[in-house]
């Protein structure tokens, strides 16, 4: 399977990985794509944090921060 065809809709994404953190850049077409990038790294095992202040976002995009014991 191509890898295009699962890319939310970043161009050259560069991912670092040093301990739990995971620090990324890019291009993101738009702020869904931005928001899915981050989630896609912060749900792989072992990854206690993601940076990617990197990416300049032009979009407001704000995170919430779950722990346990928080419902929805």
């Amino acid at each position: 399977m191509p890898r295009e065809k699962n890319n939310p809709g970043v161009t050259n994404l560069t991912v670092a990985v040093q301990e739990e953190t995971v620090t990324l850049s890019g291009t993101a077409k738009d702020a869904a794509a931005f928001e899915k990038t981050v989630l896609i790294a912060g749900n792989v095992e072992g990854v206690a944090k993601v940076e990617a202040a990197a990416f300049g976002a032009a979009w407001d995009s704000s995170f919430v921060l779950i722990k346990a014991g928080d419902t929805l």
